[in-house]
């Protein structure tokens, strides 16, 4: 028997993980299925037009990072005819202006590092980690609470255009998102979980999904060539090393900034002094503060 332990941001994303390994996968399956059902029941914070980082550590091997993160389009950007505009999040107790439109769009990592992953990793065929995810969208999943309040926050993305949020929007008032506790179906996903598990990654950079993403951002303001998707690549980097207090950390290495950065606030933290007597105390607190100016100075 499998013992593991799974975090997820939604429990339909846990239990994908789950059912993958009770089949006989491994944690690397339970990730990629987790990941692909994430993008269903998390639609606001995972898409399979989005990309990410994957710290592994296989049982007999050294750790390492696989990185399938966004690229940047080749074409160099020109304002005129662009899509690319700003809204502003209101997250209640401060705002966030972010740039949308097809003018914004990235090459999207997932779906290579989805199958990088699978051949890298896995046991099990990647249709199998794609199941999970299939169903959801066939069966629909039940808002909650939470995902409820992200997809409020950005509601002016979603918002941006009417077949975004339809995806997201109630199925007895369409002018409204779906509140907790309705269930979305989501047909058209299903069958796209199904043809990529057909067809495998070359759907999307050789074949009709990334076809149409190219024709769009041609017609309406973005950036995005047949030759980014075509040649994007994942990438297996050796991961940041820290010593932290006799543990040994493996962090996000460059050109990513999130280890470095992360690094920097642990080292400033050892640099202190001792670990303080009390967690959460005023020497604690004043500890932190001072590391993470020092690391937003560094940052900015």
């Amino acid at each position: 028997m499998i013992r593991g332990i799974i975090a997820a941001g939604h429990e339909a994303t846990a239990e994908a993980a789950a059912q993958v390994m009770r089949d006989g996968g491994n944690a690397f399956d339970g990730i990629c299925a987790a990941l692909c059902a994430a993008t269903v029941a998390e639609p606001v914070l995972a898409s399979l037009g989005g990309g990410g980082f994957l710290h592994a550590r296989p049982a007999d091997a050294a750790p390492l990072l696989i990185d399938f993160f966004a690229q940047t389009p080749r074409q160099r950007a020109d304002a005129d005819g662009l899509d690319f505009y700003p809204i502003v999040a209101d997250f209640g107790d401060t705002t966030q202006e972010f740039h949308i439109g097809l003018g914004a769009m990235a090459t999207p990592g997932a779906i290579a590092g989805l199958f990088a992953i699978q051949r890298r990793l896995c046991r099990l065929p990647a249709a199998d980690l794609l199941e999970p995810a299939r169903r959801l969208a066939a069966d629909g999943v039940v808002v909650n609470p939470f995902q409820y309040r992200i997809a409020r926050i950005v509601e002016p993305i979603l918002r941006a255009r009417p077949e975004c949020f339809a995806l997201h929007a109630s199925r007895r008032d369409g002018d409204r998102l779906a509140a907790p506790g309705e269930r979305i179906p989501q047909p058209e996903l299903a069958e796209a979980l199904a043809a990529l598990a057909d067809a495998g990654q070359a759907i999307l950079h050789r074949g009709p999904w990334g076809a149409r993403l190219v024709e769009d951002c041609a017609r309406h303001g973005g950036l995005l060539q047949a030759a980014d998707l075509a040649g994007y690549q994942v990438i297996e980097r050796s991961a940041l090393e820290l010593d932290y207090h006799g543990a040994r950390l493996y962090l996000n290495p460059a050109p990513s900034i999130g280890g470095l950065l992360l690094g920097l606030t642990l080292t400033l933290l050892m640099d202190a002094g001792p670990p303080v007597r009390r967690f959460g105390g005023v020497e604690h607190r004043r500890r932190l503060a001072r590391a993470m100016e020092l690391t937003q100075q560094a940052r900015a």
